[in-house]
């Protein structure tokens, strides 16, 4: 306990020192990469003031929810007079606590597996990675995980492979992944995945449908407001960005420079490939959850730097030795740069993102390989869980 204690001080002082740190740069003209806690502050905004996000800006290319929690503290700030600033701080709070829920889910999860939770949280909450995100830049990727690892809790409390056999257990999970998409969409693909875990294909079109609806529900006041081509093209037409994907460095290799449409192709083309090995060999459920996240930011078609937190969420449940090689290549990646860790940058030049795709690479590797040959083994899953 005393550790884990430790790992939360540690974590959350991290943390709001970097929020409150952060006040010259957020400031600055130039943002000094504070460019996307300034988007959350002024979609809030446009929510109090009953604007449109998707017509009214480009900011949102995901669902409405994360607005609508930002006005919130956005409200607040105004009332106090605490400016702009006040409430680019009190959204971070937010996901300060976001944080903190995860850690504990992770704990949770990790003691329901018959685990030691130490190494999975502090690989988690102590990752430079999730510090600089949370208290810095401000991203809210882990807000939309959280539903996730509720629905992993509630899953693993099931022994083995066990199947989501009754309807209730069904719209349980499609209601937790529906919440998920529609703050962040990046857990939508996650039903390709799924299939085997049900116990019959109506449950899981149950579930299916319940997502989906949840999803589209929340959007319905702007596809009335200003029709559903402004939604679709924010949502789902972002086209592919010259950030530096695994894709640009695989191909780069070979001199070639992938299109939009071939990155997205490409990387629905491997989901779907992973997603049958899936279907073939059935991982237990936090291996699964962890192998969709290195899988969809292996083969994402357009990066982000925030994306690279995915995997290391429930990575250091299923694939410690794993989490910490790619955890640090990632992290190096950030702290080389005042644009992304702010403060706790070492440097003021950007090494190459593709060490840390060549990790993710050689991790998803690893698991294909660990899942085959359990099945193969002992014909029933045994995956590589202490990798």
């Amino acid at each position: 306990m005393i550790f884990l204690l430790i790992i939360l001080t540690v974590g959350v002082v991290a943390r709001v020192g970097l929020a409150l740190g952060s006040e010259s740069r957020f400031h600055s003209q130039e943002y000094q990469g504070l460019h996307d806690i300034k988007a959350w502050v002024d979609a809030g905004t446009m929510i109090l003031e009953g604007k449109n996000p998707y017509i009214e800006s480009y900011i949102l290319d995901f669902g409405p929810v994360w607005a609508w929690i930002c006005a919130l503290p956005v409200a607040i700030a105004g009332k106090l007079g605490l400016g702009p600033f006040g409430a680019s701080v009190l959204i971070k709070s937010i996901l300060i606590l976001a944080d903190i829920a995860m850690l504990a889910l992770i704990c949770s999860i990790a003691i329901r597996l018959g685990r030691g939770p130490v190494i999975p949280c502090a690989l988690f909450f102590l990752n430079p990675m999730s510090i600089i995100l949370t208290g810095y830049v401000g991203q809210f990727d882990i807000v939309s995980v959280v539903p996730i690892a509720v629905l992993v809790l509630l899953l693993v409390r099931e022994p083995g492979n066990s199947p989501i056999d009754t309807r209730k257990r069904a719209f349980g999970t499609g209601l937790l992944t529906g919440i998920s998409a529609a703050v962040k969409h990046s857990s939508g693909p996650l039903f390709l995945f799924l299939p085997r875990m049900f116990g019959g294909v109506r449950k899981y079109l149950l579930s299916v449908s319940v997502a989906l609806g949840v999803f589209l529900v929340l959007l319905v006041p702007y596809i009335l407001d200003g029709g559903p081509d402004s939604i679709i093209e924010d949502i789902f037409g972002q086209q592919g960005r010259s950030l530096g994907t695994g894709w640009h460095w695989l191909l780069g290799i070979a001199g070639v420079v992938p299109s939009a449409a071939l990155q997205k192709s490409l990387w629905a083309l491997f989901v779907m490939l992973t997603a049958l090995l899936v279907w073939r060999s059935r991982p237990r459920k936090v291996e699964l959850i962890s192998l969709y996240y290195v899988t969809i930011v292996l083969f994402v078609p357009s990066f982000g730097r925030h994306y690279f937190l995915y995997p290391v969420i429930f990575g250091g449940l299923a694939y410690p030795v794993m989490t910490l090689a790619f955890s640090f290549a990632a992290s190096a990646y950030f702290l080389s740069s005042s644009m992304f860790s702010g403060p706790l940058a070492v440097a003021d030049s950007p090494i190459p993102e593709w060490p840390a795709f060549l990790v993710l690479a050689v991790w998803w590797v690893y698991i294909i390989i660990s899942i085959t040959r359990s099945k193969t083994a002992s014909g029933s899953v045994q995956t590589g869980a202490t990798c």
